[in-house]
């Protein structure tokens, strides 16, 4: 299945995205969970990225999201 969308998100938004992605049987949406965003693993995000990046069929793209714990997002809109 190929990846549509990535979700990088902290905290409790990671287990809401998860329980609503499971509920919907969505199976192209990337959800990877930060420890934190402050002092972020550069090397190991870009390795992660690249990951996805490398398993997208020649000419498919994919949306990058970056949610954190500051904002109240929509979990329909993510997943």
């Amino acid at each position: 299945t190929q990846v549509r969308r990535v979700v990088l998100c902290s905290g409790k938004v990671y287990y809401d995205l998860a329980e609503r992605r499971k509920e919907l049987g969505k199976v192209d949406v990337a959800l990877v969970r930060l420890e934190q965003f402050h002092r972020l693993n550069e090397d190991l995000l870009r390795q992660t990225l690249d990951s996805v990046a490398a398993a997208t069929p020649p000419g498919g793209e994919w949306e990058l999201v970056v949610v954190d714990n500051t904002s109240e997002p929509a979990v329909e809109e993510l997943v």
